[in-house]
């Protein structure tokens, strides 16, 4: 057992706490941001992303800085696309938000986990998928077959043959609870035993039984997720390549909210393409960055103004929350 797991293990109900609550500050920001409309899935998930990852940064440092061990935390909301297809015209996102982890350990040695959620908002503990696109996605989700990305920039026509075919736990349901702030059994007013966002397999029937918070220690500790590989062609599954993938089109992407009023977000750039390498440093990675343009350079000189008539696509997209930790070297 590495150094930064046993500090995990030895801090998960004050870790998980804190994950909590960073995950409650998410909601009531979604709920603010979107007056006088209710929250949509999407909202959540931004608010996820962009307001959630910092506290997780500050507490991931707080927790392993004293020990040596460095955090980098980088986020980006991408309500967009990739869009996949297969089975004759089945047509899905790939899912709203992947969660990608690199731990260095002091020798070196670099582990790679990943985690991709499909959201759904819901004013029960459970859900059950019944409509058409939904039961679409559930497939991709429980049975991987060959899928081809479409309407996707710089992917279009590009297969992926992802193995086993059956599902597993680097894809995952996201149930978030939109009763609202007036619902204490939503988690949204911090009872105990409630919180705001549950994980669930990839089945017909959703429970909210875990929090998004224990699934996130867990991940950490690569006790849950499916791992990865960040050298392209290295991994026979391809389960790789689609997260490779997803961390690319990030680096591409343009999005506008204006259910939540994103569009007078600042905005700012992150390259995630050095995460393909496993020689990668990790310098590059900042805290909550969103993507606002095609090739923005650092400075923003290059970066593309959100415009009014951009189309806010409520047909998904996949937001990303990297993070990286690193042990001190070791020193013979």
């Amino acid at each position: 057992m590495s150094t930064f797991q046993s500090i995990v293990l030895h801090n998960e109900l004050g870790l998980t706490s804190s994950f909590e609550h960073a995950i409650r500050v998410t909601m009531h920001k979604a709920w603010n941001q979107s007056k006088p409309n209710p929250p949509q899935e999407p909202d959540y998930v931004a608010m996820l992303v962009l307001e959630g990852t910092p506290i997780i940064h500050k507490t991931l440092q707080s927790l392993l800085g004293p020990h040596g061990i460095s955090v980098s935390v980088a986020s980006v909301f991408c309500h967009q696309r990739p869009m996949v297809e297969f089975n004759v015209k089945q047509r899905c996102e790939l899912g709203d938000i992947l969660f990608v982890h690199r731990h260095i350990a002091a020798d070196g040695t670099i582990s790679n986990n990943s985690l991709l959620l499909q959201a759904k908002a819901t004013a029960s503990s459970t859900h059950t998928i019944t409509t058409t696109n939904d039961l679409i996605q559930l497939s991709l989700y429980q049975n991987w077959p060959d899928f081809e990305y479409f309407r996707t920039l710089g992917l279009i026509g590009t297969k992926r043959f992802v193995t086993p075919k059956a599902s597993h736990f680097g894809a995952q349901y996201l149930l978030i609870d939109n009763s609202g702030p007036l619902n204490l059994t939503s988690g949204m007013a911090g009872l105990p035993s409630t919180y705001c966002m549950g994980v669930w397999p990839a089945k017909t029937q959703l429970f909210a039984h875990r929090s998004l918070a224990n699934v996130l220690v867990d991940f950490l500790l690569g006790l849950n997720g499916r791992a990865y590989i960040n050298t392209r062609g290295a991994d026979a599954t391809q389960w790789s390549e689609v997260v490779l993938d997803i961390l690319d089109y990030g680096s591409t992407a343009l999005f506008n909210r204006k259910n939540s009023r994103l569009k007078a977000k600042k905005r700012s750039t992150m390259d995630f393409s050095s995460w393909n390498s496993e020689t990668g440093t990790g310098s590059e990675i900042q805290t909550a960055k969103i993507i606002s343009g095609h090739s923005a350079s650092p400075d923003g000189a290059n970066d593309h103004p959100m415009n009014d008539n951009f189309v806010d696509d409520n047909n998904g997209g996949v937001s990303i929350v990297a993070i990286e930790t690193r042990e001190p070297k070791q020193f013979d």
